[in-house]
């Protein structure tokens, strides 16, 4: 109990203290030692050892060092060639030795079942010794040769982790404690196993060479079972790598040793927290290459040097597109880790692209690509289809708080009012003077990820009647952003908008004034980080053919479970969930654009594009010869190709109803013109796609989906919702981002001339009715957009 405990610790203070006391002191410390070095050499040597013993052979050496004062203790440690640290040494590997050796030939019986039971303390107390002895002098250190010895016994995870904690402990100077593993770096070492800190100052055990020679043979060895090493492991990994590569006068990562270990722990790794430090540990040190190969173009031997590297093992494109491949091998053989190397393939790839040059966020990858955009051919190129198209809108509530007791609506004049998109409206100045408005409103409102909080404020403007130089943000999800702080500039995907959350608006009496600075730096480009090319192996914005083939050859392979709503995703879903999310983020593939175009016989502009003037006659005109192309659109939509398929419906759904909120980031002078430019290419694009047979072919692929009576809910969401939005495109035309108050009902859309002569060649309708139905019934976990989509199209149906 407690009692014992005070009288052992006054005991060995009262002990400590009379070998402290001169003249004799010296002598009684020189005969314990004398006394252990003999212990230590038999237990060493004997095969026969009593294990608790020997364990509290060790702990009195190290309590009669820790007497001894400082110089005494290093003279009795580099006496004899070292032979005290030899001996502790030796100790510790004929331990180990007697761990792997049949008990009942190297234990006696009666510390058999302790020594299993506390072999982690056993094993942590003689590396503390060790670390202690091979510390106190620089004259005395652990060779290349003894810390392959030491490797080679820990076989088991469990000690290989005690023994790479105690080689990153031990390779630092170090004032602390004398202690392996220390503490925060195990969390499997309990400080009172260990015993009290020591004052000593301790210097590395071995030197540079051996340093480099554990890092780059041992902790980099492709033998090492990450599978089962946990953070402490991994925490001794860093600890070793930053060491060395703070003093190496050449980059650790040159020779690829690093860089393999860092990909393997990445995709072996059982704990999940061990593999995404890797992954931003990975990503780093291919950043740190990037930016030093940039700076250093200049100097020809350092170039040509990367590029042979990059050329064999260290190019980051050519690394990732091997994992996949290999990824999508093992998912096809149904081997057991292939789902969790797929996951972890993907997140490296998400990371890559949202920490790409010249991007702070995610979201603004598009937006460093748009001050480029010069015509539609640009923004095709440069924009992914995922932010082009109103699929990414979201939903969100806005409270709108009217200050002062002034509630009439301002004037407004017809000729200076625009619409959410900046188009002129026929609201007329009549309709605003002294109009009573309530002291707030609450509506819903559509907005885009890559929307300025500018335009977004214009939008409650419009709705709210209010003028827009009166109207400020103020929070957002009951004031867990303030909006204060942020400057206009700031986009809906990087200040926490999400769908479903709630914005508060004030809509003042007087002039607001604009808040220009960016205090968190969202604004600020990057510098560091991977550029695309780099990321997919092209001088292009996105994945090369084969890079984008393999990851849906990987998304098709990928097992999906039919779990219905309510109960937690599984790891499969994600990593689906992930690979779509790559796919969106980043530039649609060349190869799928032309296709679809050329399939609709609309090619893309390269410049600006139709004049101004150009009338809807003019249009009409444009659309006149338009051929059949069902063997080409039945080839981009094959239901057995599923998800090649959803890619595809993806890049005409952008194509159909763009989002004009994006070319708030292009030039003043182009914006208005590239408006005109892609709102009258959704109307000749939408013409050509109905009259090639593109919607045939979408009707086809839909009813066919919904038709298979074993169809997994999960895997088909996505591309139904995508089909439903449109098949809803083709009868009503574009839409625009929506503004509608809660209580009030919506006015439904009307078909338009192509839509009601496309509803009287439908010859499908029974199948279509059924198609739709089995949408919502059958899925539990369809979402509301789709539903609204569902109910739309019923509605019309004969």
């Amino acid at each position: 109990g407690a009692s014992s405990l005070k009288c052992y610790e006054i005991l060995k203070n009262y002990v400590t203290n009379e070998l402290r006391v001169e003249p004799m002191g010296t002598i009684q410390r020189q005969i314990f030692l004398e006394t252990c070095k003999k212990a230590l050499s038999r237990n060493a040597s004997d095969t026969c050892v009593d294990e608790d013993l020997s364990l509290r052979m060790i702990n009195l050496t190290k309590f009669v060092l820790v007497a001894c004062p400082t110089d005494q203790a290093v003279q009795m440690i580099v006496t004899e060639n070292a032979l005290l640290a030899q001996l502790v040494f030796q100790e510790l590997t004929a331990y180990l030795n007697r761990r792997s050796a049949p008990q009942q030939l190297t234990r006696k019986l009666s510390a058999i079942n302790a020594s299993d039971v506390n072999h982690h303390t056993a094993l942590v107390q003689r590396l503390c010794i060790l670390r202690y002895v091979y510390g106190l002098s620089e004259k005395v250190n652990l060779s290349k040769e003894q810390l392959d010895l030491l490797w080679n016994l820990c076989v088991t995870s469990e000690d290989r982790e005690d023994v790479m904690v105690f080689l990153a402990d031990a390779s630092n100077n170090d004032t602390g404690s004398g202690t392996t593993p220390t503490s925060g770096v195990s969390s499997r070492t309990h400080q009172n196993q260990i015993g009290p800190l020591l004052k000593q100052v301790l210097t590395s055990s071995y030197l540079e060479d051996a340093q480099e020679h554990a890092f780059q043979n041992l902790f980099c060895s492709n033998r090492i079972d990450w599978e089962h090493l946990g953070p402490s492991a991994y925490q001794s990994f860093q600890i070793l790598f930053k060491s060395l590569t703070k003093s190496m006068k050449t980059p650790l990562t040159s020779n690829g040793a690093a860089i393999d270990a860092l990909w393997r722990i990445c995709l072996a790794a059982g704990h999940d927290d061990v593999a995404t430090q890797a992954m931003r540990d990975l990503l780093f040190a291919y950043s740190s290459m990037s930016v030093m190969k940039r700076q250093s173009t200049a100097q020809n031997a350092w170039t040509q040097k990367m590029t042979t590297d990059e050329s064999n093992t260290l190019s980051f494109a050519k690394r990732i597109f091997q994992c996949l491949q290999q990824v999508n091998v093992d998912l096809k053989a149904s081997v057991a880790s292939s789902e969790r190397s797929a996951e972890r393939c993907i997140r490296i790839l998400n990371a890559a692209v949202d920490h790409s040059v010249g991007v702070g966020k995610g979201t603004s990858l598009a937006v460093s690509s748009l001050s480029l955009v010069n015509s539609i051919e640009d923004l095709v190129r440069c924009v992914p289809h995922g932010m082009r198209g109103q699929a990414c809108y979201l939903t969100i509530s806005v409270l709108a708080k009217r200050a002062g007791q002034t509630n009439t609506a301002a004037p407004m004049a017809k000729s200076h009012h625009k619409d959410a998109n900046g188009r002129p409206t026929s609201v007329s100045a009549s309709q605003n003077i002294n109009e009573k408005l309530p002291p707030s409103e609450r509506f819903s409102l559509q907005v885009h990820p890559l929307e300025p909080l500018s335009s977004v404020k214009k939008k409650v403007s419009h709705h709210c009647r209010h003028p827009l130089n009166s109207v400020k943000p103020i929070s957002c999800n009951n004031r867990q952003r303030n909006f204060n702080i942020e400057p206009e500039t700031s986009l809906v995907g990087d200040v926490g908008i999400y769908e479903g959350c709630e914005l508060v608006f004030l809509l003042s009496n007087n002039v607001c004034s604009e808040n220009k600075s960016s205090q968190n730096g969202r604004s600020s480009e990057k510098k560091a980080g991977l550029a695309l090319g780099e990321i997919f192996g092209e001088s292009g914005l996105g994945p090369s053919d084969g890079f984008f083939d393999t990851l849906l050859s990987v998304l098709e392979a990928l097992p999906v479970s039919d779990m219905e709503s309510g109960f937690e995703p599984n790891q499969f879903i994600d990593t689906q969930r992930l690979v779509w999310n790559l796919l969106l983020s980043v530039p649609s593939n060349a190869n799928v654009v032309e296709s679809v175009r050329s399939a609709a016989q609309r090619p893309l502009h390269n410049t600006v594009g139709v004049n101004d003037s150009t009338s809807k006659k003019e249009i009409e005109v444009m659309s006149i010869d338009i051929l059949r192309k069902d063997v080409e659109w039945n080839k981009l939509l094959d239901c057995e190709n599923f998800q090649r398929s959803v890619y595809v419906m993806q890049v005409v759904d952008s194509f159909l109803q763009p989002a004009s909120e994006i070319l708030k980031h292009v030039h003043d002078d182009v914006e208005d013109k590239l408006r005109g430019v892609i709102d009258q290419d959704a109307i000749t694009f939408r013409h050509g796609f109905i009259e090639s047979g593109g919607f045939d072919a979408i009707l086809r692929l839909f009813t066919e989906t919904c038709a298979q009576s074993n169809r997994n809910n999960r895997k088909f969401r996505l591309g139904c919702a995508c089909a439903l939005r449109i098949l809803k495109c083709c009868f009503f035309g574009g839409s625009r981002a929506m503004s509608f108050t809660n209580d009030q009902s919506i006015f439904l859309p009307k078909l338009d001339e192509e839509g009601i002569v496309l509803m009287k060649s439908l010859h499908q309708d029974e199948s279509l009715l059924m198609s739709l139905t089995s949408t919502v019934v059958s899925d539990a976990g369809v979402s509301d957009h789709a539903i609204l989509d569902v109910l739309l199209l019923l509605q019309i149906l004969p």
